[in-house]
């Protein structure tokens, strides 16, 4: 029972995460993460709930997407700063010219 618990849940998370990124997009579902995970929560476990399993799963799979949103909002705060593109007129200038030197061209 426990297996087929977590193996539901997992299957309805990803599902889920699916269905949301290819609506909303990955930066959407993370700047609403908290709102996603009580609706996905609350939704999953009312959805499920016919017996003791479906409510179990429907429990698991709200913890799976909070683990999962935290992890990835995580990440995306770790990996975000090193792509940032610096903008000003010199970051302009060194990305036209390599060694900077477009003002002097």
């Amino acid at each position: 029972m426990i297996g087929t618990v977590f193996l539901a849940s997992t299957a309805t998370v990803t599902a889920g995460l699916v269905f949301l990124t290819r609506i909303m997009g990955w930066r959407r579902v993370l700047k609403n993460a908290t709102i996603i995970d009580v609706i996905f929560t609350v939704g999953a476990t009312l959805a499920l709930a016919g017996t003791l399993t479906g409510v179990l799963t429907g429990i698991v799979a709200g913890l799976l997407m909070t683990g999962v949103l935290t992890a990835a909002r995580a990440v995306q705060d770790t990996v975000a700063p090193l792509f940032a593109r610096d903008i000003t007129p010199a970051a302009e200038a060194e990305d036209w010219c390599p060694g900077g030197t477009a003002d002097r061209l």
